[in-house]
């Protein structure tokens, strides 16, 4: 039968739309999907931030997506990650969650990664805007992308100006020789053996903030490019040994003994001890000279300190890596990512946010609106000359973490085993000990 003019035009009209639709349903114009089948409310589960901080970006997502709606639930650190395993066991989850950045092993299953197509980011594309930290984290097997990174953190040297002024040191110490050194020279020992004055917060674990990862970093820069577990994520390798003959050495256990050293009052390194002030409490009553940390704690010493000179400088490096102008810096972060759902088109939508909440200026307003330095490798400049998180922006770059099983279980491991060190136990007997716990986690994760 021959078609007449109109009859072909309807067909062929027919076949376009139907290859539209089937086009839009597998996905191969993304994006689409989300637009159509009525309004979708998508809802995002976070921390520490408020609903003022994202209320801006949710309106103009939406003014771009008019059927696609954003609310926020902010929920207190110590409870997020139980909760949020709570809802996904009761299938209630969140259509987009916070995801810290060692978070991936653990959540894998659980989440939705980024879909396929040209609208959608590609790994090689998402290599090239993050800094290599965040490329490590959210991603799998060099092709899958589980996250967006909302920032980058990594802890930095906080110094009293006045103490170190006093004790004749110019600079803060860029190596940990140097560090060593200026510890020595600005703690103050009393006739009765007690610290009136500690030249830094380091040695013990659980009046330190963050010690955990104090010893995180330096384990990762005395490792260097030996990694601190085995390539399939079965074995911790923290008592390896690197180099052979007269030169071979274990980097965990001389990570460990430097750090607990600042805590043995047999040392001329003693520095710390049980007894002193929580490690914040103390730096903003002047009572210790160093400390590392996170960007964040920079407003909160302003706020209880007011008159209290400090600076922040980069993180200590060993001197080898330093006299080669490199740096190994570690990373605390979290970002965004999209939670499992049967319902594609939900899926989508939340996709697309994350995507919006990639572009730079959007990653640059959040950043300004909560004091974080970047995770964009092109905002790294843009943030390199501020007061405060200049030096954090730069360390972005060099930024490193390592694959935990789990985060909590890992901080509480490495904390028993400063601790145990400090009881008696052999730096070389704790560090073991630790090693064969963490891989328990790995294996079991697995």
């Amino acid at each position: 039968m021959q078609l007449n003019t109109r009859q072909l035009a309807i067909v062929v009209g027919g076949i376009v739309l139907a290859t539209f639709f089937l086009l839009v349903f597998l996905r191969v114009i993304p994006g689409l999907r989300s637009e159509r089948g009525g309004p979708t409310e998508l809802t995002v589960w976070g921390v520490y931030d408020t609903s003022e901080v994202w209320n801006p970006f949710f309106r103009a997502f939406s003014a771009t997506h008019e059927n696609i709606s954003l609310t926020y639930r902010q929920i207190p650190f110590d409870d997020y990650e139980k909760e949020l395993l709570n809802a996904f066991a009761a299938g209630r989850q969140p259509d987009i969650l916070y995801l810290h950045h060692t978070w991936l092993p653990k959540f894998f299953d659980k989440l939705t990664a980024a879909p396929l197509g040209d609208t959608w980011p590609t790994f090689v594309s998402y290599r090239d805007i993050f800094v290599d930290a965040a490329a490590l984290d959210f991603t799998r097997d060099q092709k899958e992308i589980y996250g967006v990174p909302l920032y980058l953190d990594s802890l930095a040297l906080y110094y009293n100006k006045d103490l170190l002024n006093a004790a004749g040191i110019a600079e803060p110490p860029a190596t940990w020789e140097q560090f060593a050194d200026a510890v020595e020279r600005l703690t103050l020992v009393d006739v009765n053996g007690d610290i009136t004055r500690a030249g830094a917060a380091m040695g013990t674990a659980r009046n330190i903030n963050r010690s955990t990862d104090i010893l995180g970093i330096l384990m990762l820069q005395t490792f260097g490019d030996t990694p601190m577990i085995d390539r399939e994520g079965r074995q911790a390798q923290f008592t390896r040994s690197v180099g052979g003959g007269s030169g071979a050495f274990s980097p965990g256990v001389e990570a460990l003994r430097f750090y607990t050293d600042f805590a043995n009052p047999a040392l001329t390194s003693y520095a710390w001890n049980r007894e002193q002030h929580y490690s914040i409490d103390a730096f903003v009553e002047g009572r210790v000279a160093m400390m590392l940390n996170y960007s964040h704690h920079i407003p909160t010493i302003r706020n209880r300190a007011p008159q209290l000179s400090f600076g922040v400088a980069r993180a200590p490096q060993p001197a080898a890596l330093f006299d080669r102008q490199q740096a190994i810096d570690y990373a605390n972060y979290f970002g965004l990512a999209v939670a499992r759902s049967d319902d594609r088109r939900r899926a989508d939508a939340a996709w697309d946010f994350l995507v919006f909440m990639m572009e730079k200026t959007q990653q640059e307003q959040y950043q300004r609106a909560t004091d974080h330095p970047p995770a964009r490798r092109d905002l790294v400049a843009a943030f390199r000359n501020d007061p405060d998180l200049g030096i954090f922006a730069q360390q972005s770059l060099t930024a490193r973490s390592w694959e935990q099983p789990d985060n909590i279980a890992v901080e509480t491991i490495f904390a028993d085993m400063i601790e145990s060190v400090l009881d008696g136990t052999s730096v070389r007997e704790a560090l073991a000990r630790a090693e064969g716990q963490v891989t328990v986690l790995m294996r079991r994760a697995q």
